[in-house]
C-alpha cells in the first residue's frame, strides 16, 4: 500500500475515531482480554487434569479405563486385564497404538 496525503489523512481520522471510542469504553477491550485469558486458563486446567489422570492409570478401575479407551477410540477386547488396558492407554499417549498392538495385547491375554 502506498501512502499519500489522502490516505494518511484517512488513517489519522480512523485512529482518532478509535481513540475516542476507547476513551468512552476502555473496559470493552479489557473485557475481551479478560475473557480470552480466562478461556486459556480453563484450557490449561483441563490439560493438567487430563495429564494427572494419565499418570494415575493404576488408580482407575477397569470400567473407567475402558471408558477412557472408548473416548479415545481404542477398541478393547473384553478379556484384557487391567495392566494390558493401561499399556494400551500409555501407548496411545505416546502415539504408537496400532491395530497390531491391540491384537497382540488380546492374544497375550488368551495364553
Amino acid at each position: 500500500m502506498e501512502f499519500n496525503a489522502k490516505n494518511t489523512w484517512e488513517l489519522a481520522e480512523l485512529l482518532e475515531s478509535i481513540a475516542k471510542q476507547l476513551k468512552k469504553s476502555p473496559n470493552l477491550i479489557i473485557s475481551k482480554q479478560t475473557t480470552q485469558t480466562k478461556e486459556i486458563q480453563k484450557d490449561e486446567k483441563e490439560i493438567q487434569k487430563e495429564e494427572k489422570e494419565i499418570q494415575n492409570y493404576e488408580k482407575l478401575t477397569v470400567p473407567k479405563l475402558k471408558t477412557e479407551c472408548k473416548r479415545r477410540g481404542i477398541r478393547v477386547p473384553s478379556k484384557l486385564r487391567k495392566a494390558q488396558i493401561i499399556n494400551l492407554l500409555r501407548e496411545n499417549d505416546s502415539g504408537i497404538t496400532t491395530i497390531s498392538k491391540i491384537s497382540k495385547a488380546f492374544n497375550s491375554s488368551k495364553g
